[in-house]
């Protein structure tokens, strides 16, 4: 929960509070390290990491899970300081006042990240019979789909697919199909 104080609370100078930071976009873990080391404070970047097609065939991804923010553990009597570090844009801000965000929140959102290296969540990218998939590029684009089965020479997907009216099984490349039917940040978000 994101909570803004109101004048009438009283501002604890000194007490810790997470608080959610801007950054420059697919910088967010990078102005994370630099406020860690230059102010002492805990910081928390959750990153994602999928495969996705491009022109060169499938290559991996690593995104923020919230593009251009990150979140940081700091005194309320620092936050200016941290607003100089390199990286840092800025605190979200309810009006003028900076928002804090729950430990709870933050914890929750780490213990989904415990057992995963470097605050990165990789994301399921296995093929599985029954698996439900929606095509990613081509004139099928958006269409769901079931796969049925797998061709590891060919890396190829056979899916059975509702066109038309009637049920049919296409073959596609693997890096042509989006797993579990959304995009990386949908997955990672019904993951936690």
């Amino acid at each position: 929960m994101i909570r803004m104080q109101s004048d009438a609370d009283e501002i604890n100078w000194e007490e810790f509070s997470w608080y959610c930071f801007r950054s420059a976009p697919k910088r967010e873990h990078i102005a994370g390290q630099n406020l860690r080391s230059k102010l002492e404070v805990e910081a928390f970047c959750p990153r994602i990491r999928y495969r996705r097609s491009t022109a060169r065939g499938p290559v991996w991804f690593v995104e923020a899970l919230f593009p251009g923010y990150f979140f940081a553990r700091i005194k309320r009597m620092d936050l200016r300081q941290a607003w100089s570090v390199q990286g840092v844009k800025g605190v979200v801000k309810f009006g003028s006042q900076p928002a804090t965000v729950s430990d709870r929140v933050v914890e929750d959102l780490r213990s989904s990240y415990a057992q995963h290296q470097d605050q990165i969540l990789n994301l399921d990218t296995e093929i599985r019979i029954g698996r439900e998939a929606v095509i990613a590029e081509g004139p099928f684009m958006g269409l769901k789909c079931v796969i049925q089965y797998y061709m590891p020479a060919s890396d190829r997907v056979a899916v059975l697919l509702d066109f038309l009216g009637r049920q049919t099984i296409m073959e596609f490349p693997t890096h042509n199909l989006h797993l579990d039917g959304g995009s990386p940040r949908i997955q990672a978000m019904r993951k936690i």
